[in-house]
């Protein structure tokens, strides 16, 4: 349709990798999506929480304040910088 040859040329000018899928359900980063009622949409983790529990290992141990990774506030000072313009978006 119209909307998605928008969206498309405004979000899919370098990868070219968008995907269309059209239907009452859908699949999106884990979860699904049903909008078979109408007003009403049903998310569904189960199958990823389930795959996630399988591939923990047996035994964890340790423990940890936070779930952020430990670098996630360190910086790299040797990093190329952002231009003004892409930085003024965050």
């Amino acid at each position: 349709t119209d909307v998605i040859e928008v969206l498309r040329n405004r979000y899919d000018k370098f990868t070219k990798s968008m995907s269309v899928t059209r239907g009452k359900v859908h699949e999106y980063l884990g979860m699904v999506l049903d909008f078979n009622r109408i007003g009403k949409v049903k998310i569904d983790m189960t199958s990823f929480v389930d795959k996630m529990i399988a591939e923990m290992p047996d035994e964890m141990f340790g423990e940890a304040a936070t779930p952020a990774a430990s670098y996630l506030f360190s910086i790299n000072k040797d990093c190329e910088k952002l231009s003004e313009e892409k930085s003024s978006i965050f």
